[in-house]
């Protein structure tokens, strides 16, 4: 009887444990053309949602994660770099003095319609091969192939105006995580290692 006791507390820690692993990923998959057109050299884009942005374009799922969804093009246009959880958008496109930063905020979260404002980024910024990232709050960073970044905080979450933080020491941002940790990339900081910025005060 006390081995039976034990061996059915071995198996319930065991299942606990399982199940505190999370569930295991799927086995099988379904294959979804999303797109017939856009640059090679890109990969788009992806949130929870499963809704995916790219050259002009954001496939929106029927249902959360679903392989079936409608292509729509968003106002404003141009190249989508990233998409945060709630929808919104950041990418490059084209305007009178060349390629732009811009913010794609949807009117109600992970909606098809919504509105484009333009990013101030620093002067001497390439927009064309820029790598963006935007974090759960709407704050943004960009960094081109030279090292050249700016890091946007909108003044209210989600916000569609903000400001620009002068720190010359984010050149070469690459990714914004949640909590407003950015990465650096040691590329055009010769010398250097991988850095990480963490804020010490509100944003």
């Amino acid at each position: 009887m006390i081995q039976l006791s034990k061996a059915f507390l071995l198996f319930a820690a065991l299942c606990r444990m399982a199940s505190a692993a999370g569930p295991a990923p799927p086995g099988n998959y379904v294959l979804t053309e999303i797109a017939t057109s856009g640059p090679s050299f890109w990969s788009p884009p992806i949130n929870t949602s499963g809704q995916v942005v790219g050259w002009n374009f954001l496939w929106i799922p029927v249902s959360a994660n679903a392989p079936v969804g409608s292509l729509v093009p968003f106002s404003g246009g141009g190249l989508g770099t990233a998409i945060d959880d709630r929808g919104q958008i950041v990418g490059a496109s084209l305007g009178p003095q060349g390629m732009l930063p811009f913010l794609w905020t949807p009117d109600t979260p992970n909606a098809s319609s919504g509105t484009s404002v333009a990013i101030p980024a620093p002067p001497g910024v390439s927009s064309l091969n820029m790598t963006m990232s935007i974090n759960s709050y709407g704050q943004v960073i960009g960094s081109d192939d030279s090292g050249l970044s700016f890091f946007w905080t909108p003044s209210t979450p989600n916000g569609t105006t903000g400001t620009l933080n002068p720190d010359s020491r984010f050149n070469g941002v690459t990714r914004i995580n949640d909590f407003g940790q950015v990465t650096l990339n040691p590329v055009p900081r010769a010398g250097n290692t991988p850095t990480l910025f963490t804020p010490t005060a509100d944003r």
